[in-house]
């Protein structure tokens, strides 16, 4: 069973303060409205939500921007199925992307659906000119952002994203507005159907690469590297775009599920009133056996300066769910005299190793520390 990750808003604003002090790395938390996160880790899978791409979707991987990153060469892609998920009707799709040389005229970083070889509902590409732009189709016409130029494929990596408010198609390049947008009061159109070969599917690094020469003659797959695919159900500000970009190879913060208690999660015993257990949840997309175990940081929301490290971790399936979760017990005698509420808010950070580096993940759970009966709080 995959970990989805549907309430980041209090808690967003809990570790954005609490994470450069956790670990040297500077992630930024997931800005709140996240649909799906393709990671580009060695893996398809989506992070964030339930639209994963299919296993059987011919891709490498290279070294990313964050870890690892998707590499196409002309032949690979990522299929995800279609999911009404996919279809907001105001929209942020961002990425980091790299190739040395314009990959080509109209070569597509991402799509959702595809008509023929015309248009899909959304969708990043090189454009006319072999640029970068962000468009939707309502259904009449395509709706074009502001061109980024060539300039942008220069052998680096660069964060791209472009959005729809329903009144303006904008692109933002390495967390700068290009242009003033394209304005247009209209809708995304979805469940696209008018055409000779017509998916509804998203494709990361094609345009639909199961059309037939004779229907699609055009090369339009991408050469070249992307890494970090998002797709949001809301336009992400201008200020959280650039802290995206500003966060650069640290990424976006992984947040994962952890259970804090004062029992050993074994059921075998309950811990003294200066020590809890947090259960650090695995599921397909976060292997919890890949912690490293001596970046692991346990500390009270709120306080930037007294964390404490775990003394002891092993694995252990706690919640029967097939997937390794790390069990970890805390000292927090300080921590617990320096509460005045009955619940406090407990944050657990550290890093997990990744396919090509590691990354920060964070969660975070409510416990009674005046107490010798903790109470859980929601995951």
């Amino acid at each position: 069973m995959k970990l989805k990750f549907t309430a980041l808003g209090q808690l967003v604003l809990l570790i954005g303060l609490a994470v450069p002090h956790a670990c040297s790395q500077m992630c930024v938390p997931p800005p709140q409205g996240m649909i799906s996160w393709w990671t580009g880790d060695g893996t398809t899978l989506d992070y964030f939500g339930l639209n994963d791409g299919l296993t059987t979707s011919p891709v490498s991987y290279a070294a990313g921007e964050v870890a690892d990153a998707f590499s196409f060469n002309g032949s690979q892609f990522v299929q995800v199925p279609r999911s009404a998920s996919l279809e907001p009707v105001q929209i942020t799709v961002d990425a980091w992307v790299n190739a040395a040389g314009s990959p080509g005229l109209t070569r597509y970083i991402v799509t959702k659906g595809a008509v023929d070889e015309l248009e899909g509902s959304y969708a990043l590409y090189t454009g006319a000119a072999g640029g970068l732009q962000f468009y939707i189709f309502d259904g009449t016409a395509v709706r074009l952002s502001p061109d980024a130029g060539t300039g942008v494929w220069d052998g680096k990596w660069h964060h791209v994203a472009g959005t729809f408010d329903g009144t303006a198609v904008r692109l933002f390049l390495d967390g700068n507005e290009v242009g003033t947008g394209t304005p247009i009061v209209t809708t995304i159109a979805y469940g696209l159907s008018a055409g000779t070969i017509v998916t509804n599917d998203l494709f990361i690094g094609d345009f639909n690469p199961n059309c037939p020469s004779n229907i699609c003659p055009d090369d339009l797959h991408f050469i070249g590297e992307v890494d970090e695919i998002e797709i949001f159900e809301r336009v992400l500000s201008q200020k959280e775009i650039a802290r995206i970009f500003a966060a650069g190879q640290a990424g976006k913060c992984l947040p994962v599920k952890v259970d804090v208690d004062r029992s050993s999660h074994d059921g075998r015993d309950r811990h003294s009133d200066d020590s809890v257990t947090a259960a650090i949840l695995g599921s397909v997309a976060f292997d919890a056996a890949d912690i490293v175990q001596h970046t692991l940081r346990l500390f009270p929301a709120g306080d930037r300066h007294h964390h404490a490290g775990p003394q002891s971790c092993r694995l252990k399936d706690v919640n029967a769910d097939t997937f390794p979760d790390l069990v970890c017990r805390f000292h927090i005698e300080e921590q617990r005299h320096r509460d005045d509420d009955d619940d406090t808010t407990v944050l657990v950070t550290g890093q997990v190793s990744v396919t090509g580096g590691q990354r920060t993940f964070f969660g975070a759970d409510s416990i009674d520390l005046e107490s010798d009966h903790g109470r859980h709080g929601d995951h």
